[in-house]
C-alpha cells in the first residue's frame, strides 16, 4: 500500500496535485485506489464540481469519503478553496462496500453480519470503517466484526471524532 497525502490550496495547486497524482508510481503500479476529501467548501454545486473533476481526472481513484468534519481542525474556515486530498493506492484491487444501519441493528449484529461476509472474502487484508453518529459503540462492532481473523486490518472508524 502507498499513501500520499496533498493540500490545495486554489484550483491551479487542484490541477497540479491531478497531475502528480497520475504521474506517481502509488498510481501508475497500482491495481485501484481510495480517496478521502476534505473540503472547506460548503456549497454543494461546488463540492459536486470538484467531485466531478477528480473523478474524471483519476478514474482509477474510488472515492470513499468527502466530507468538512475535520475543517475547522485544519485551519480551513477562512477559506472555500483549501481541500485536503488522501490517496491509498493498492497492488491488487478488490474493494467490497458494505453498509449497516445501526438504527435499524444494534453494533453486535452490524459486526457479526460484517464478519459473516468476509468469511467468503479469504483474500481480505484491511477493513476500512466509516462510521457516522457519535453515539455509536465502535468497540462492540469490532469485537464482533474481527471474530477469529487475525490477519484483517481494521482502520478509521471514528478516528476523525473529537470523543
Amino acid at each position: 500500500m502507498v499513501q500520499q497525502t496533498f493540500i490545495v490550496t486554489n484550483d491551479r495547486e487542484r490541477q497540479e496535485m491531478f497531475a502528480k497524482v497520475r504521474a506517481s508510481e502509488g498510481y501508475a503500479c497500482a491495481g485501484g485506489g481510495l480517496l478521502q476529501v476534505y473540503e472547506s467548501c460548503w456549497d454543494e454545486e461546488i463540492l459536486q464540481k470538484r467531485l466531478e473533476e477528480t473523478q474524471e481526472a483519476l478514474p482509477r481513484v474510488t472515492v470513499v469519503g468527502m466530507t468538512q468534519y475535520n475543517a475547522q481542525f485544519m485551519d480551513f474556515e477562512h477559506n472555500d478553496d483549501i481541500a485536503a486530498f488522501s490517496f491509498c493506492f493498492f497492488e491488487t484491487e478488490c474493494f467490497a462496500p458494505f453498509y449497516f444501519d445501526c438504527e435499524k441493528m444494534s453494533e453486535r449484529e452490524a459486526g457479526k453480519r460484517l464478519r459473516e461476509k468476509l468469511e467468503g472474502l479469504p483474500e481480505a487484508k484491511g477493513v476500512e470503517l466509516f462510521a457516522v453518529g457519535e453515539a455509536l459503540c465502535v468497540e462492540d462492532f469490532l469485537e464482533e466484526a474481527a471474530g477469529e481473523r487475525d490477519d484483517l486490518v481494521f482502520y478509521g472508524a471514528s478516528a476523525g471524532t473529537k470523543a
